[in-house]
């Protein structure tokens, strides 16, 4: 059976650079919990108090390790992500891995893991970025799958990831990783509209302007049930969401 699972590491209580980022996951936490459209997902978590956390607000916690970090979060941050790819797909075959911050304005149809399946093994919706981020391409160097949506039904394909992430032997981000196995499998970096007809799901919308890839036409064409919220005060005004007229304006 498919599943939606999300992953929690760090610890809250932790000084440094990772505070902040971590009060922020705390919050939308929070947030799901309040959200009447949220549907059922496991969480595949580090750490024993991370763990009792989530149990108690009622969430399907899976402990993966009993430490907090299993990896260097200053070079290997991501590697637990990668980690939760290889045990949702062995554990339930099909997976929509979301990060917490990716959270639905409606619920999700009938249809939506057929959609999903019947399009690829692996999709993420295509983001760029200012910056190069594939120096292995001639071009669009900086156009990326977003690791905050990405769906997964094949076995092989987490292990493939990790192959890709010890042979890059760099502070990689999953993401770098995900548009290496895509680049890979498909002999090279075919150009955006190759990407949207091969790795590009339906159902997810950034709300970044700025690395939004796709023009209007396309993006409309999507089924827009699960959307990134980096804005504090959009994540907030999602708890007040109440009826019918103020979920239209969250759509537009």
């Amino acid at each position: 059976m498919p599943k939606i699972v999300r992953v929690l590491f760090g610890d809250i209580n932790a000084d440094g650079r990772f505070e902040k980022c971590r009060k922020t996951v705390e919050n939308d936490i929070e947030y799901c919990c309040h959200n009447r459209f949220q549907p059922e997902y496991v969480s595949y978590t580090f750490g024993e108090d991370n763990h009792k956390q989530l149990l108690d607000l009622g969430i399907d916690s899976r402990l993966v390790d009993k430490k907090p970090i299993a990896w260097d979060l200053n070079t290997q941050m991501m590697r637990h992500k990668l980690e939760a790819f290889k045990i949702g797909v062995e554990e339930f075959e099909e997976i929509l891995l979301l990060d917490w911050d990716v959270l639905p304005v409606k619920p999700i149809p009938d249809s939506f893991w057929d959609t999903l399946r019947n399009k690829g093994e692996i999709q993420a919706i295509l983001r760029k970025y200012r910056y190069p981020k594939c120096d292995w391409r001639d071009e669009d160097k900086g156009y990326i799958p977003c690791a905050a949506f990405v769906y997964i039904n094949n076995k092989n394909i987490p292990d493939e990831l990790l192959v890709i992430w010890n042979r890059l032997g760099k502070i990689w981000s999953e993401e770098v990783v995900l548009a290496k196995y895509l680049d890979d499998v498909s002999y090279g970096w075919r150009g955006i509209d190759y990407y949207w007809d091969n790795f590009e799901p339906d159902f997810f919308e950034l709300v970044q302007r700025n690395a939004i890839v796709y023009p209007s036409h396309k993006r409309q064409s999507k089924n827009k049930i699960f959307h990134h919220f980096h804005d504090c005060g959009i994540r907030k005004g999602l708890k007040r969401i109440h009826d019918k007229q103020e979920l239209h304006e969250w759509e537009k």
